[in-house]
């Protein structure tokens, strides 16, 4: 649990330094950033189900020693 806590402060703690991020569309239709798209299908006392549909990401690329490449 720490070690993911200590990671996503890093990332965010880079995320200011960003300078050029390119958008990867997985779909043909869709050519530009855009949210994913967020559906609530159930709710009870008991589970929530929801359907997240990723259109894309933003790929960026950063040097701290070694390339990295990041995607959000």
């Amino acid at each position: 649990m720490f070690i993911k806590l200590l990671f996503v402060l890093v990332i965010t703690a880079f995320l200011p330094f960003q300078i050029n991020a390119e958008w990867v569309s997985l779909s043909k239709n869709n050519a530009s950033n855009t949210p994913p798209k967020v559906t609530l299908h159930s709710d009870d006392n008991n589970s929530t189900v929801i359907k997240i549909d990723i259109l894309g990401f933003d790929l960026t690329e950063f040097k701290a020693g070694r390339k990295m490449l990041i995607m959000e």
